[in-house]
């Protein structure tokens, strides 16, 4: 048996001939055949390995029964994370390109009944009270992306001393 890490090196060569490898995850390449799929794609697929969207709100605590204004911002890994060429203590701008992310334009953001569509900048905003204590879940979502989620949390106000 061809380990995976080896056969995904191989499939990754064969993209440009138009050949398919076989391995022990069959389905994936027979996938990739049929919806004009790159066979790593399809492996990245099977595997679950897609990028996930990094969903971020501000703000994240809020009082209840008061209109809020909530930024939501979708941003999702480069697809282009390459280790830096060099030890990352000795360069700064080589440390970062490893963690470099991309903002996501048009992932729809669901939030307390409310939907928004992310602009180009990956930022969304919504406005709403929300009624009750307690967490609310964001929820963001794209087409080949995996969902990406954050948690607002709702409290009541602290009472004013009027003494």
């Amino acid at each position: 048996m061809i380990p995976s890490w080896i056969s995904l090196r191989v499939a990754a060569a064969a993209i440009g001939t138009g050949f398919v490898v076989a391995s022990g995850a069959g389905a994936a390449e027979q996938g990739a055949e049929q919806q004009g799929q790159t066979v790593t794609d399809a492996r990245a697929d099977a595997a679950g390995t897609q990028r996930r969207i990094r969903l971020k709100a501000t703000p994240t605590r809020v009082f209840i029964n008061r209109k809020v204004r909530f930024v939501f911002r979708a941003t999702s890994a480069s697809s282009d994370s390459t280790p830096p060429p060099i030890p990352c203590n000795s360069r700064r701008d080589a440390c970062t390109s490893r963690h470099r992310t991309v903002a996501v334009a048009g992932a729809q953001i669901r939030f307390a009944g409310r939907t928004a569509k992310t602009d180009r900048r990956g930022r969304a905003t919504i406005r709403v009270a929300l009624g009750h204590e307690g967490r609310f879940t964001a929820r963001a979502s794209k087409e080949g992306l995996r969902r990406g989620t954050t948690v607002v949390r709702a409290r009541r106000p602290q009472p004013t001393f009027t003494g």
